[in-house]
Order: C-alpha cells, then sequence, then structure tokens
C-alpha cells in the first residue's frame, strides 16, 4: 500500500488586488507512522488574516507531527490543542501589537497513526471534511454558521469561549481523506447552503466529479499540479473565494472508485423556487463505437439475383463467342495439316 499525500491553495478573484494575496495555507504530509492534513482560511475581514492562517496550520501541523499519545480521551486531546492554539494566538498578539479578531481563521484538520490504529479530525467554522472508506466518499464534517447569517462563520478564537465549537471526530483508519476550504466547498457542492433544506442528511449531499477527477489523477500530480486545478476552479466562476484543498489517500483506493454506484451528482436546475435534483451525466466517458447496421430485404434479394444472372449470362455469352472465334481461326490450319 502506497499513500499519497498532496495540498495546494490558490488565490480568489474578489483578493487579486489584496495586499494580503491568499489568506488560505494548507499543509499535508504523510510520515512513517501517521499522515497529517490541516487547511486553515482566514477571514477576509480580519487585518491579518493572512498570518493567522499560516502560523495555525503550521502550528498544528507541528503538534501532530511529534504526537505520541493517540489513546488519549477526546477531552484530553481537546485540552491539549486549545493550548497550542491559545500559545500560538497569544504569539500573533504579541509579536503584531494586533487584537486576537485581527488574526480569525477556520481550522480542520486530519491526523491518521498507521500504528495505532485509530485517526483524529477536528474543524472549526467553514469548509469540509470528507471522509474516504471503501470505494466511497462521504461527509464527515462540513460547514458551522453562526445564527447571524448564512455568511457568519466561527473562529479559532471563538473556541476559547465555547469548546464545543472544536467538533472532533475518531475512528479506525480510512482509506484517506481530503480538507477544503468553504471556496472549494461552494464550487464542488453547488452552494448547498442554498439547497441545504433539500438535502437535511448531508451524506446525501452532492458531490462535484472534479472531486474524484482530482484523486484519480493524483498520481501524477504535484502540489503545483493542485494549486493550477484550483485556479482552473476559480476561472470557471463557480467561486471567486481563496481556494484550498489538502487530502491523503492509498492508491488502491483510486482503483476502488465506483463512478455509478457511489458518487452521484446533481445538477441544480431552477424551477420557480425549488431547485430539483436531475442526475448528471458525464460527457467525458467513452462512447460505444458505432456498428454499420445493414437492412436487407426481399426486393433486395431479388434485385441482387437478377444482377448476378444477367453478369452471368453476359459472361457465357463472351465466353462462348470467344471460343467460337478460336476455332474459326484453328480449323483451316487442322484441315492444311491432315
Amino acid at each position: 500500500m502506497v499513500w499519497i499525500a498532496l495540498d495546494g491553495r490558490s488565490i480568489g478573484t474578489k483578493y487579486l488586488t489584496d495586499d494580503r494575496g491568499c489568506q488560505d495555507w494548507a499543509c499535508s504530509a504523510v510520515l512513517p507512522d501517521r499522515a497529517i492534513l490541516v487547511i486553515c482560511d482566514g477571514a477576509g475581514s480580519a487585518r491579518y488574516s493572512h498570518l493567522g492562517a499560516r502560523a495555525t496550520a503550521e502550528a498544528i501541523f507541528d503538534f501532530f507531527k511529534t504526537f505520541d499519545d493517540f489513546s488519549l480521551t477526546e477531552q484530553e486531546l481537546l485540552k491539549r490543542l486549545l493550548s497550542v492554539l491559545a500559545r500560538n494566538l497569544s504569539l500573533l498578539v504579541k509579536t503584531h501589537e494586533a487584537a486576537q479578531a485581527d488574526f480569525d481563521t477556520t481550522l480542520l484538520f486530519v491526523c491518521q497513526s498507521f500504528t495505532n490504529d485509530v485517526y483524529w479530525a477536528g474543524h472549526v467554522g467553514d469548509g469540509m471534511i470528507l471522509a474516504l472508506t471503501k470505494s466511497k466518499i462521504e461527509i464527515l464534517s462540513e460547514s458551522m454558521v453562526g445564527d447571524q447569517g448564512s455568511n457568519f462563520t466561527y473562529f479559532v478564537r471563538n473556541v476559547f469561549s465555547d469548546r464545543s465549537l472544536l467538533r472532533l471526530y475518531t475512528g479506525k483508519p480510512l482509506n484517506g481523506f481530503i480538507c477544503f476550504s468553504d471556496g472549494v466547498e461552494d464550487a464542488v457542492l453547488l452552494k448547498r447552503r442554498a439547497i441545504k433544506n433539500k438535502y437535511k442528511d448531508h451524506q446525501r449531499a452532492p458531490i462535484h466529479p472534479w472531486v474524484t477527477n482530482l484523486i484519480t489523477h493524483c498520481l501524477n500530480f504535484t502540489s503545483n499540479k493542485i494549486s493550477y486545478e484550483l485556479e482552473k476552479l476559480i476561472a470557471s466562476g463557480k467561486t471567486n473565494d481563496d481556494c484550498s484543498i489538502a487530502f491523503f489517500l492509498d492508491d488502491k483506493f483510486i482503483k476502488k472508485i465506483n463512478y455509478e454506484d457511489d458518487l452521484i451528482f446533481f445538477d441544480c436546475v431552477y424551477n420557480g423556487k425549488e431547485y430539483i435534483p436531475a442526475p448528471y451525466q458525464d460527457k467525458t466517458e467513452d462512447k460505444p463505437k458505432e456498428t454499420l447496421k445493414v437492412h436487407v430485404t426481399l426486393e433486395t434479394l431479388i434485385d441482387l439475383t437478377k444482377i448476378i444472372l444477367i453478369s452471368s449470362s453476359i459472361f457465357l455469352s463472351i465466353g462462348l463467342a470467344l471460343i467460337g472465334l478460336a476455332i474459326a481461326c484453328l480449323l483451316p490450319l487442322i484441315i492444311i495439316f491432315y
């Protein structure tokens, strides 16, 4: 089994003139005994969101690189994580002489241990974590938005006053995980916030084939290629936000993907006030080769028989004529010699 880890990020069109550049940060790695993913999406409204996203992602990434106690309870791990996040945020505030809110960022992470038979995942704010298991892609964690509206989300600093905002998940090792920011989420899940009432069970959320295509081709990808794919996603107009994605998976999962049964994508067709899910049809799949079909009728057979008979009689007449001519030429010679 070979484990693959890749990540990428790209600036959204709405931030092209922003001096902060892309405010997402992504980390991924496959180590001898574990695989790690971290995504942080800095809040555009925060002055130093780009610094907060990078520092937070790297702090959590470094924490799990040396993490050695996978037997911790959820509350014990939560306490350790809060300590890391608090120390990181305190250092940012002190270094840049700014407020905590100036470094607002979301957080998504996964750490899977190959030797301890367990994974830990965590999520603060928006974005999404997908779990890859038995040829299926399922949503492990999705965006949590606040009561203030669909455009409001929670950030790392909010966790210190409400620990429940850091959602933790654990279980047996899976074939892989994908983390991405809300920019990617909006693009590949068809603005689920606009149709969330249509899919109350989030396991039925429509997932675009873009995700599976990315996985299928990742054996030949680099992080630069992933970033390029995100640029194309943004250029398509599906989203104008910063986009970041990080994933790890075992190479056998790629061969197990069943597009027809497990990955159904729905186009959202607007009809009055209701979104009607329509089955997605993959226009890129190979079409069956067309075969030449010949329809033979009785009239056709009769005509063919006439043509054959006429042709045969003509050839027979020509043959007899040639034989007669040959006899006529040879007969005088035969008489002379005899």
